[in-house]
């Protein structure tokens, strides 16, 4: 019995190590990369909009150097960016309308913006969208490819796409 026991916990310690180290795609190269320490910070739809919303090209990749330098000398090496938080895109996107965070749409992709520059600090970007979340204003929510989904009301009025519908995307 304590045999079992014994090696129930050792089990149970080398699961939850082996699923403690994080594991980064660099993309650029097509490797894996394992990174000992794992120091990221979270940049939302609120951030954006307070950072990066209606900046031409020239500002926009100032704005975002001046955060990456600021990450690298803070010793992070992750960000964790928002891509997509209401059915909308913080990234050029044929099918899902441009992020209202962003004011007017660019004419430039952001994204590659982020991902250009992280790159030359040395800092992963790791994305984080929601998939599902649309938002309060039914109004405001654009159709997709030419389809229109079908939608679940959830708690405080929130407008959620119905994974269950085919035409969810």
């Amino acid at each position: 019995m304590r045999c079992r026991i014994l090696t129930a916990a050792i089990l149970t310690i080398a699961v939850v190590f082996c699923f403690s180290i994080p594991v980064v795609y660099d993309f650029s190269d097509k490797t894996r990369v394992l990174q000992k320490e794992y120091h990221a910070v979270w940049f939302s739809y609120s951030d954006w909009q307070k950072e990066l919303s209606d900046l031409d090209e020239a500002e926009f990749t100032l704005a975002v150097d001046g955060i990456l330098e600021n990450c690298k000398k803070q010793g992070l090496n992750t960000v964790i960016l928002q891509l997509r938080a209401f059915g909308d895109a913080f990234y050029d996107s044929a099918l899902f309308a441009c992020s209202k965070y962003l004011g007017v749409k660019p004419d430039y992709d952001p994204l590659e913006i982020w991902l250009r520059l992280a790159d030359s600090y040395g800092i992963a970007i790791e994305g984080w969208v929601n998939p599902f979340r649309m938002g309060k204003d039914a109004d405001a929510i654009p159709e997709y490819a030419g389809k229109t989904p079908r939608y679940a009301a959830a708690e405080n009025g929130y407008l959620w796409l119905d994974p269950a519908d085919e035409t969810t995307v």
